[in-house]
């Protein structure tokens, strides 16, 4: 059984023990928050989200939301109470990678986001 050589010395050496290039995990990362923050858009073209905590929380409350998406530097105080309240009704509670004001951003809104609700 012959090697091929030519194979062996075009692959970069990590790429043969298994090993991802650095730069299309950053490109698959990128993609999921791509979706992510796809998804959000959709719901909002389609006027299904709620946008802030005081109104997603009165929304959750009376049973009008399916799914919770927070930021990454929501208040302790107010994710406590989201998973109190997904355990009694079942939401479901999404975290999103960014802090509240990179969520406003990417949202294209003028002012930072904490808590997003989709409504059922």
């Amino acid at each position: 059984m012959e090697l091929d050589f030519d194979y062996v010395k075009d692959t970069e050496p990590n790429h043969l023990k298994g090993f991802v290039n650095k730069k299309l995990r950053i490109k698959e990362k990128k993609e999921d928050v791509n979706k992510e923050i796809k998804v959000l858009k959709n719901y909002m073209k389609n006027n299904k989200l709620v946008i802030g905590t005081e109104v997603t929380l009165k929304k959750v409350k009376l049973g009008l939301i399916k799914e919770v998406y927070y930021s990454k530097n929501v208040e302790e105080y107010t994710l406590k109470k989201l998973q109190h309240y997904q355990n009694i009704s079942g939401i479901g509670l999404n975290g999103l990678n960014f802090t509240s004001t990179e969520l406003g951003e990417k949202l294209e809104k003028p002012f930072s986001i904490s808590l997003i609700g989709v409504i059922k």
